[in-house]
């Protein structure tokens, strides 16, 4: 009934709700300077991250594991579909 990819898909949108539970993305885009340019920028992501609850920290790592195995499936799935399309001759 589920596969991989839909049960990963699920979990991302769970921690994405869970961190607009914990975390006003309102107020984060009112304190974020985005005339400061690239390196303002960096500087206030690293330090909204490092200053934030070990709750939100958690959400935002659990976010990035999920990304990255969604994208792993992703490029799998690319290689075994692109495979029987080179055949040795």
């Amino acid at each position: 009934m589920f596969n991989a990819t839909t049960i990963k898909l699920g979990a991302l949108g769970i921690l994405f709700w869970q961190l607009t539970v914990h975390v006003s993305l309102k107020q984060v885009v009112a304190n974020w300077h985005f005339d400061w340019g690239i390196s303002g920028s960096y500087a206030f992501v690293e330090s909204a991250l490092v200053n934030t609850e070990f709750v939100t920290q958690l959400l935002i790592l659990g976010m990035g594991v999920v990304v990255f195995l969604l994208g792993r499936d992703m490029v799998r799935k690319e290689r075994q579909a692109t495979q029987g399309l080179f055949v040795r001759i």
